[in-house]
């Protein structure tokens, strides 16, 4: 006998008979009879009808991403030009970033300038780092904390968004990295606390939500008893510096990678603390740039998939925002545009993400962001079972669409061969009571640019389905209902309250 099983996390049980149970003696009748009544308590309870799931705002996706630099200045939006460490060099002006948020560092020894217009013109928002070289006497012996303040207002009103502590501080302690510096845990305890109490002291910046310093190459394998080192309670949000190299996301969130950071920032609280909400301040992936004999290289379009399934899945998570590390020119991170000014594949997938989900717009003659203000709504659906490394977000604009985005997070790059591996896509049913008007599916190219296609819904409105195909790499399927129900109205993208 036959049976059809659909189920999921959202999912509808459908145990259907498609062929007829044989004659046969009494006891293989029996074993028939129990053999299908366990399959069908086991049906009952791994599966369930379509259940509605509440959307998050697809600008609030938009708005978790953001950007670390190097060489600048940045140049998000891209025009005929851009700027980097390869110097000037030719960009298609129809390659737009989208992205709004920037991790830059205050250090005495560089000019904000560039920076402050790029707040001022096209609405870029600072997560300022306080680096350790502020304090290092070998670049001013003078320097305290809370001189980087008067810096930072030289930046238009609202541009720093979130104020992050020294980067890396455990680094020089043993890897000597950076040989010049004096560095210790108390060390950067005392300088963490010191940039707080300046930051909450200071009435322009005391609502400024504050990051944790960064832990670096050190931490991994201290156990917890190292861990403990670093317990504080002198930050608004933790911060996490993560990068899953030859891991699955999923998988690098449980072992040194993206890398026990969920675990990991928490411990940085004193016991009987609370832990706060986690900014990756950076994460990434290298590409086939440089040097090829290194595991952690992959190709341009193994850098593209993992990047964008980072964020989705950050996102999904509750991470706060991620950085992408990195943007204008260190070469075995670069994930915007090749030396020559190409787009890289990472690049222009996030073009096309920024695009199609963001809403909000920079009006620079009002001086601040302008985008749809409603409460998501629900839609009513389930997929059919899948192994655990499919996942799923979903997202609403504010007219009403929703957008489903989906991925399969398992291994895109062998490192031992050093080539790309070719998953099969999984095929999934989704289900959905939610009447729907139309479909349309969109998945990623070699090149990072996004195909999109009508797909066939079947079925009455009301009890519709769609043959899903889940690549390797974020697809987005946009489900359009019969009945609209967004009221938007005008807001400006801000960090969650802590």
């Amino acid at each position: 006998m036959r049976w059809t099983l659909i189920s999921r996390r959202h999912g509808k049980a459908d145990l259907t008979p498609a062929g007829r149970i044989s004659t046969a003696g009494p006891h293989t009748r029996v074993l028939l009879a129990l053999a299908v009544a366990a399959m069908c308590v086991f049906a009952a309870a791994a599966c369930a009808k379509p259940a509605p799931v509440r959307a998050r705002t697809a600008d609030s996706f938009v708005d978790s991403i953001g950007l670390n630099g190097v060489g600048g200045p940045y140049l998000f939006h891209y025009g005929d030009s851009r700027r980097s460490l390869y110097g000037t060099a030719p960009v298609d002006s129809r390659y737009v970033m989208g992205v709004r948020y920037a991790r830059w560092e205050i250090r005495p020894d560089t000019n904000p300038q560039p920076m402050i217009n790029l707040c001022r013109d096209q609405g870029i928002r600072v997560d300022a780092l306080v680096s350790w070289l502020w304090t290092d006497p070998y670049v001013n012996k003078a320097a305290r904390i809370s001189d980087v303040l008067p810096v930072l207002k030289r930046f238009p009103p609202g541009a720093i968004a979130t104020i992050e502590g020294n980067n890396e501080s455990d680094m020089p302690f043993e890897s000597g990295d950076f040989p010049r510096y004096a560095s210790s845990t108390q060390a950067a305890q005392a300088n963490q606390a010191a940039l707080y109490r300046a930051v909450k002291a200071d009435p322009v910046f005391k609502n400024t939500p504050v990051i944790a310093w960064t832990l670096g190459k050190n931490w991994p394998w201290g156990g917890d008893t190292g861990y403990g080192k670093f317990t504080s309670t002198a930050f608004d949000y933790e911060s996490m510096h993560s990068y899953p190299s030859g891991d699955t996301i999923d998988g690098s969130l449980h072992a040194p990678g993206h890398c026990q950071w969920l675990k990991v920032a928490d411990s940085i609280v004193p016991p009987g603390g609370r832990a706060k909400p986690i900014v990756v301040t950076e994460t990434g992936f290298q590409h086939a740039m440089t040097d090829a004999r290194k595991v952690e290289h992959k190709s341009e379009l193994a850098q593209a998939k993992q990047e964008m399934m980072l964020l989705a899945q950050d996102y999904s998570i509750g991470i706060v925002r991620t950085f992408l590390y990195s943007v204008g020119g260190e070469k075995p991170w670069a994930m915007d545009t090749r030396a020559d000014g190409t787009p890289l594949p990472a690049g222009r997938a996030l073009s096309f993400l920024t695009s199609t989900l963001g809403e909000a717009r920079w009006k620079k003659s009002a001086k601040r962001w302008v985008g749809p203000h409603f409460r998501p709504g629900t839609l009513r659906f389930a997929l059919s079972k899948a192994p655990d490394s499919v996942h799923d977000t979903l997202l609403e604009r504010s007219d009403g669409s929703f957008y489903l985005l989906l991925w399969n997070d398992v291994l895109v790059w062998d490192g031992k061969a050093m080539t790309d591996i070719n998953n099969p896509p999984v095929n999934l049913t989704l289900t959905c009571d939610t009447p729907l008007l139309r479909a349309e599916i969109s998945t990623m190219n070699p090149d990072g640019s996004y195909t999109t296609r009508s797909a066939a819904l079947k079925g009455k409105p009301g009890d519709q389905t769609l043959q899903l195909a889940v690549p390797d790499s974020v697809m987005i399927v946009r489900l359009d209902p019969a009945k609209r129900g967004a009221r938007p109205s005008s807001s400006v993208p801000s960090l969650p309250p802590k």
